[in-house]
């Protein structure tokens, strides 16, 4: 099973970041956090196929639920030790990690 999330409402959550980067100023963290939810949809939907944080390529044409579960677990690692992607911060992580808890169901709210 790969993404759980309607592929509309992906859709509408990448527009609604996209369409508040430019009506915003927002801040580097939450420009951060967007660019970590919007690095994990592309890989949750095969646009790319390195993973966010890990780099891992999934099985399959889609990252199943077990392999986004894995780049969630990835991601509290990372928070837990304090280890950031270069030039990206807690917030990117942040925003990865809420991503996919949000695309397989994990959490009801969406991350934005």
């Amino acid at each position: 099973m790969t993404v759980i999330r309607p592929p509309e409402r992906i859709a509408e959550l990448v527009q609604e970041i996209r369409a508040d980067r430019q009506r915003r100023d927002l801040d580097q963290s939450t420009q951060h956090y967007a660019d970590g939810i919007l690095q994990a949809i592309a890989w949750a939907t095969g646009v790319t196929r390195a993973a966010p944080l890990s780099g891992r390529h999934a099985d399959g044409a889609l990252p199943t639920v077990g392999e986004m579960e894995r780049e969630q677990r990835e991601a509290l690692d990372r928070l837990q030790a304090g280890a950031f992607p270069p030039g990206r911060g807690q917030s990117f992580v942040v925003g990865v990690e809420a991503c996919l808890m949000w695309l397989c169901a994990s959490c009801d709210d969406p991350p934005w």
